[in-house]
C-alpha cells in the first residue's frame, strides 16, 4: 500500500472509531428523555427515494412539515422514536399552545428520509433529501411552514438553497446540527432568498448539540449558541442573513428532545409557544 493509500486508511479507521463513539455517547445521553411518545402519524412524505412521495391525505390549507434528524427512521433501539412519533408529539404540542391562544391548529406532517446510518452517511444523504424536498416545495399551492430537529436542519438549509418556490412562509430550526457559521457563509443565499423569516431555537442545555456534536464537527453547533459568523480558527466570517433570527431557549430547552415535545413531558418545557407567537 502507498504512503497516501495507507494515510487514507489510517483516515477512515479514526473516522469510523469517532461515529462509534458518538452512537455510544448518543444513546445514554438522550435515554432519560425517551419518555412518551404518542401513535406516530400516518400521512407523511417520504424523501428517500428519486422523489417526494405522499402517503395519507394531506390538508389542503395551512401545512407545517417536520424533519426529523439523525437516527430518525424508526431504527433507534431505545424507544420508537421515529420522525413520525416526534411529528405527532410536536402536533399535540402545538395543539395545547394554539388551543391556549385560541389560533387556528395547522396539521404537521412528519417529512422521513434515510438518517438512520453513520454519521457521516447521514450528513451525504441530508444534501439529497433537501433536494427532494426542495423539489416537492415547489409544486404546493398552499402555505408551507418548515419545522426541522437536529440533523434535520441540514436537510431544510439545503432545501431553501435549492430554490424551494413560493410556498414557504417560514422555517424554524430546533437544536439545529449544522456547524453555527453555516448560515452565513454556504446557506446564507438560500435563507436571504426566502421572502418570509427563519428562526433558530438554540439551548446551552442540549448537551447533543453542544458536546456530542463536537466530536465529529469540531465546534458546537447551531442549536448550542446560535450563530457565530465573527471568524477565527477553523471558521468563516460574514454577516448573518436579514431575515435570520437566533431565540435562546435555554431556560425552557433542557434536553435535545424537549424543543418540541408537550411540556408535561420535558423537565422545563418547550419552544412550541414561541414557535407559535413568532411564526404562526
Amino acid at each position: 500500500m502507498t504512503d497516501d493509500g495507507g494515510r487514507l486508511e489510517r483516515l477512515r479507521e479514526r473516522v469510523g472509531t469517532a461515529q462509534t463513539r458518538l452512537r455510544r455517547r448518543l444513546q445514554p445521553v438522550i435515554k432519560d428523555q425517551l419518555t412518551y411518545w404518542p401513535t406516530e402519524l400516518g400521512r407523511r412524505v417520504d424523501l428517500t427515494g428519486e422523489t417526494a412521495v405522499v402517503s395519507g391525505e394531506l390538508p389542503d390549507d395551512e401545512l407545517i412539515v417536520y424533519v426529523h434528524g439523525f437516527l430518525g427512521e424508526g431504527r433507534f433501539d431505545i424507544a420508537k422514536t421515529s420522525g413520525a412519533h416526534q411529528a405527532a408529539a410536536f402536533q399535540e404540542a402545538l395543539d395545547a399552545e394554539c388551543s391556549a391562544r385560541n389560533r387556528e391548529r395547522p396539521a404537521v406532517v412528519p417529512a422521513m428520509w434515510d438518517s438512520s446510518t453513520t454519521w457521516t452517511k447521514a450528513k451525504a444523504r441530508s444534501k439529497r433529501a433537501g433536494q427532494r424536498l426542495a423539489e416537492w416545495l415547489r409544486v404546493q399551492d398552499r402555505p408551507v411552514h418548515l419545522v426541522a430537529h437536529s440533523l434535520g436542519g441540514r436537510v431544510v438549509l439545503e432545501a431553501l438553497d435549492n430554490d424551494p418556490g413560493d410556498c414557504l412562509d417560514s422555517v424554524a430550526l430546533f437544536g439545529a446540527a449544522v456547524d453555527p457559521d453555516s448560515v452565513c457563509r454556504e446557506y446564507f443565499a438560500g435563507i436571504e432568498a426566502l421572502d418570509g423569516p427563519v428562526y433558530n431555537y438554540h439551548s446551552e442545555n442540549d448537551q447533543i448539540v453542544c458536546r456530542l456534536y463536537r466530536v465529529g464537527e469540531i465546534s458546537a453547533g447551531l442549536g448550542c449558541r446560535g450563530s457565530d459568523c465573527r471568524g477565527g480558527l477553523l471558521r468563516s466570517s460574514g454577516r448573518l442573513p436579514s431575515n435570520f433570527t437566533d431565540v435562546d431557549v435555554s431556560e425552557q430547552v433542557q434536553g435535545h428532545l424537549d424543543y418540541y415535545k408537550p411540556a408535561e413531558y420535558t423537565t422545563a418545557g418547550n419552544c412550541v409557544g414561541a414557535f407559535v407567537d413568532n411564526q404562526l
